[in-house]
């Protein structure tokens, strides 16, 4: 529930950020930040005593929670900037199903990710940071 609550906020103040960085810029950003996240969360795991890891891990999850907003709404926001608005429902609608290809494909790689669960974190962190990379490369070139 808190967890939703931060994300419903977070949805309320992340489109000002956007707005003022511009849609590329802010997805660049949040995608690193949010590579970094999942980094940090991986490395808590072989902490095995401190009173302040609770806290930790949901002040990280809470910020991953907040950038997860932010790279929503700025590809939202770039998608409208860049397409046509007679196919912008179906440009957005199309984005939304690559995303949920790997929703698809998930369960038939879990079994190795399962039993190699560090592999897995820092695949996703990866692939976090590259998508930051090219988001940033392409900003640049604008």
């Amino acid at each position: 529930a808190i967890a939703q609550a931060l994300s419903f906020a977070a949805f309320i103040f992340v489109g000002f950020i956007v707005d003022r960085l511009g849609s590329l810029k802010a997805l660049s950003l949040a995608l690193a930040c949010e590579g970094l996240t999942i980094l940090t969360l991986a490395s808590l795991a072989h902490i095995k005593s401190n009173p302040y890891l609770g806290y930790i891990v949901i002040s990280i999850y809470a910020a991953s929670t907040i950038l997860s907003a932010q790279d929503q709404v700025a590809s939202d926001r770039m998608l409208i900037d860049i397409s046509k608005s007679s196919i912008r429902g179906a440009t957005i609608a199309s984005l939304a199903c690559l995303a949920l290809i790997t929703r698809a494909f998930g369960p038939l790689f879990m079994p190795f990710f399962w039993t190699h669960p560090p592999i897995f974190i820092a695949f996703i962190a990866a692939l976090y940071i590259a998508g930051s990379m090219i988001v940033h490369y392409a900003y640049r070139r604008k």
